[in-house]
């Protein structure tokens, strides 16, 4: 449920009225002849956006929409005029939610105000898709849930105020933005030279069990975090979060992680190949591995090789402590 629905029912429980007398819903269903190597863009405002990946040569749309209203005669009205927009054209399938009237400059207080709530209504509108496993997906939404497994191909999602939940995907490509809302990703595979881009506004990034040629992950009030994840370069950054990342380098790099006021905590194989130099302006340095130390007045800086120094990897605090960990190999654990 949202934020803005959730203020419109406490307000009429407070005015001694429900909305839920005018709730109603209706689902649909559609099938479109879409091939492998097509692509879909969903265009949605306030709902769950639902992708998955199946092993059929066509797609199917269903969708749920569910409008509120003071009077159930009103609800039934809007709910036979709102029909999302789903067409076909040239491989690719874009579904769009209609135009009917949204306001999203109304604020909090507005619920107050004595014409708003004599309309008191709203609606929202739930996708669930299967497509062909190889289909590019981008999905655009402002209030809700995203999320997308089985697919192999491009992944674009813009998501406002929703998290953003992915598995069991071989990538070709992404990009990945939420402003309020936490990403997590488990279980990809890049089938050729994928660069994969995340940025969260005020949540967390989490990606585990994963492969990448290159990865970006940018949190601006959240933390970082990756576990077993191979790549062949990557920038993380953290402005006031940690970085927590247990990775693999696969290449030449660079390998560069940044954090304004958080701490990073780095754990590679000990049979790397990497060039390091790693500063703290205010905080702690500490490593597993036989590398330099220096102190500074405030903080302090970590450099030399591990292996053959091959790769480079870079890490800049600014406020924080950095800890560069060995993880010992498989059959050493055994």
């Amino acid at each position: 449920m949202t934020l803005r629905r959730a203020g419109i029912l406490c307000l009429a429980a407070g005015a001694a009225f429900s909305l839920s007398a005018g709730e109603i819903s209706r689902s649909d269903e559609k099938t479109f002849d879409l091939k492998p190597g097509g692509s879909v863009a969903i265009l949605a405002d306030e709902g769950d956006v639902e992708v998955r990946g199946w092993n059929r040569d066509e797609a199917r749309l269903r969708t749920r929409v569910t409008v509120w209203a003071r009077r159930r005669d009103d609800a039934e009205e809007m709910l036979k005029r709102i029909k999302p927009d789903a067409r076909l054209e040239n491989g690719r399938l874009t579904v769009r939610e209609p135009d009917f009237g949204r306001d999203h400059n109304q604020g909090f207080f507005d619920f107050l105000d004595g014409e708003f709530m004599g309309g008191g209504r709203g609606f929202s509108i739930d996708y669930s898709l299967d497509v062909p496993a190889a289909t590019d997906v981008r999905v655009d939404a402002d209030e809700g849930d995203v999320a997308l497994t089985g697919l192999s191909g491009r992944v674009d999602l813009v998501v406002d105020e929703g998290d953003v939940q992915i598995e069991n995907l071989e990538l070709t490509g992404g990009r990945i933005e939420a402003d309020e809302g936490n990403v997590r990703i488990r279980n990809i595979r890049h089938t050729r030279a994928a660069r994969l881009m995340i940025s969260v506004d005020e949540a967390d990034i989490r990606l585990a069990d994963a492969s990448l040629a290159s990865l970006e992950a940018e949190a601006d009030e959240g933390n970082v975090v990756l576990e077993n994840v191979t790549m062949g370069s990557c920038r993380l950054s953290a402005d006031e979060g940690d970085i927590i990342a247990d990775f693999t380098p696969d290449g030449e790099g660079p390998f560069r992680a940044e954090a304004d006021e958080g701490d990073v905590r780095l754990t590679v194989p000990e049979d790397a190949s990497l060039d390091v130099d790693c500063r703290s302006d205010e905080g702690d340095v500490r490593s597993d591995f036989d590398l330099d130390r220096e102190r500074t007045e405030e903080g302090g800086r970590l450099y030399g090789r591990i292996g053959d120094g091959k790769a480079t990897l870079r890490v800049i605090v600014s406020e924080g402590n950095i800890t560069l960990m060995r993880r010992a190999r498989k059959k050493d654990l055994d």
